[in-house]
C-alpha cells in the first residue's frame, strides 16, 4: 500500500546514512539519519490515515473477480447505471481496505468472503455522499460455523456487539446469503440493517403491516421461527429483516408491501 511505500522507503533512507556514517566514519551522517527514521515511524503509525486520503484521490482499480461476483449475485448493483455500479465498486473496494477482518480457526478471511461484508454494507448507504462507511464497525470476525459469545451463549451466526465496534458472522451462512438469498436469509445486511435504522429511526415508522412478520412470510416464505431459528437467537428486530427483504425479494416486496416498498426505496434507493 501507498504508505508502506513510503515509510520503507524512508526507513531504508535512515539505514543507508547510519551504515554511510559507520563505514566512513562520518558521524555527522548519524545525526542525519535519525530524521527519516522518526518519520518512517509517523508514516507507519498514520498508515490507515495516509492510505485512505492517497486511495481517496486514487481510487483503487477494482478486481475483475469482484465484479464478476457483484453482478452475478447482487441485485441491487445490477440495476445501477454504469457510472453508479463504477461508484459501487469503488466502495466496496475502499471498504474492505478499511476495515479488518480476522478469521477464527483459519489463517486469513477470503476476498470474496470481504466483498460480501462490504457490498451488504454499501447497499444501505449508497444513497450517502458521506458517512457511508459505518464508521463505528472496524473490525469483522469470521467464524467457520455458527458460534457461542459472552453475550449470546445460544450457538447464532452472526452479531453486532456495538460496545467494541465488531461485527461476528458465521462463514457458511454468510456464503448461503449470499450467493442464494431466495433460500437463505442474508445475515450481512441483518447486521448492517440494524446499525442503520439506530442511525436513522424514521425507519421505524415504516408500514409493514399489521402484522409484520405474516408479511415477511409472504414475500419471502420465511417464516418468523424460520428466521429465529436461522440466526440462532430469539431478539430479532422485525424492522431489520424488513430493510433486509426489501433488498433481497423487491419483487414480491414491492407486490405484497407496495407502501412500505415505496418508503423505503426514498430511503434506499
Amino acid at each position: 500500500m501507498f504508505a508502506r511505500a513510503i515509510y520503507i522507503f524512508l526507513a531504508l533512507v535512515a539505514v543507508l546514512l547510519f551504515a554511510y556514517s559507520h563505514f566512513y566514519e562520518a558521524e555527522e551522517f548519524a545525526i542525519y539519519s535519525v530524521a527519516p527514521f522518526i518519520l518512517a515511524a509517523i508514516v507507519f503509525i498514520l498508515a490507515p490515515q495516509i492510505n485512505w486520503w492517497y486511495y481517496e484521490k486514487n481510487p483503487p482499480k477494482t478486481d475483475e473477480d469482484l465484479r464478476k461476483i457483484l453482478g452475478a449475485r447482487c441485485e441491487f448493483y445490477r440495476n445501477l447505471s454504469e457510472e453508479n455500479k463504477a461508484e459501487f465498486e469503488r466502495r466496496t473496494t475502499m471498504f474492505m481496505m478499511a476495515k479488518q477482518f480476522t478469521p477464527k480457526v483459519h489463517d486469513e478471511v477470503p476476498e470474496d468472503m470481504k466483498a460480501i461484508i462490504a457490498a451488504s454494507a454499501v447497499q444501505l448507504t449508497f444513497h450517502q455522499k458521506e458517512d457511508w462507511l459505518f464508521d463505528e464497525y472496524e473490525t469483522f470476525i469470521i467464524y467457520p460455523h455458527p458460534f457461542p459469545t459472552p453475550q449470546h451463549e445460544a450457538w447464532h451466526v452472526s452479531e453486532t456487539y456495538a460496545e467494541d465496534g465488531v461485527m461476528l458472522f458465521s462463514a457458511e451462512h454468510l456464503l448461503h446469503g449470499f450467493f442464494e438469498p431466495l433460500r437463505y436469509y442474508q445475515i450481512a445486511l441483518h447486521e448492517f440493517a440494524g446499525v442503520f435504522i439506530d442511525k436513522n429511526p424514521e425507519i421505524l415508522q415504516t408500514d409493514f403491516g399489521e402484522n409484520p412478520w405474516q408479511s415477511f412470510q409472504r414475500i419471502s416464505n420465511f417464516s418468523e421461527e424460520k428466521i429465529k431459528a436461522y440466526i440462532g437467537l430469539e431478539n430479532v428486530r422485525p424492522e431489520a429483516v424488513g430493510v433486509t427483504l426489501f433488498f433481497t425479494h423487491r419483487t414480491y416486496f414491492a407486490q405484497h408491501l407496495p407502501g412500505a416498498f415505496k418508503e423505503l426505496q426514498g430511503v434506499f434507493g
